[in-house]
């Protein structure tokens, strides 16, 4: 069994196209989901995997290769079937690993966020928009505790902070107003870019 697609043409469909090598081989290459028109997720037996059939993903781009889904999506028995929720966070997947109720059940996961993430940033006056240098960069942890970096001299800064779904980071500078950003993260990924931090400079 092979994975092919079809290209829609108006009202009609194409011929089936076959994925090709990358994907597809000598075994069985089943059950295809597509998240996001980015990622095609399908279950195999020819892949290196941990046994049976193991599920994988691949970024529909040039040079990507397929990657495991690793335990413990992935076991010694067949797993396959993944389904993912539009966030990409959570989902289900089908497997006869023991302890289900029947032969292949239906499973639901949710991913687990990093401990940490790296987040990128600067800086900016809010009127020139140029950057501030030795500007003071802070980010207030749950627990109330901070972590601090200064800004570079062309404004720039790189931080590393426990994991939020939404991490709020001020920043200060005297003779500026203080400023702040949000930046919205995601589970899947442990660098981002925070938008800019704007500092007005006060009149005197």
């Amino acid at each position: 069994m092979d994975i092919f697609y079809c290209e829609r043409n108006g009202e009609a469909w194409r011929e089936p196209v076959n994925m090709g090598a990358l994907i597809n081989t000598k075994g069985d290459e089943v059950f295809p989901f597509i998240s996001n028109d980015t990622t095609l997720y399908f279950a195999s037996n020819g892949h290196l995997g941990l046994g049976g059939l193991d599920q994988y993903y691949i970024k529909l781009q040039d040079g990507a290769l397929p990657e495991n889904l690793g335990y413990p999506v992935n076991s010694r028995y067949d797993d396959f079937g993944t389904v993912l929720f539009k966030d990409e966070i959570a989902g289900y997947f089908c497997s006869n690993r023991p302890g289900g109720k029947g032969d292949d059940d239906i499973y639901e996961f949710r991913i687990s966020p990093p401990d940490s993430i790296n987040i990128k940033g600067t800086v900016v006056d809010v009127v020139s928009l140029k950057p501030i240098a030795n500007a003071l960069v802070t980010i207030t942890n749950d627990d109330e505790s901070v972590v601090q970096t200064f800004t570079n001299k062309d404004g720039n800064y790189t931080i590393t902070a426990p994991y939020k779904p939404v991490v709020k980071i001020d920043g200060e500078k005297k003779d500026y107003e203080p400023g702040s950003a949000e930046l919205t993260t995601n589970p899947r990924l442990t660098d981002f870019v925070a938008p800019p931090i704007m500092l007005k400079k006060i009149d005197f």
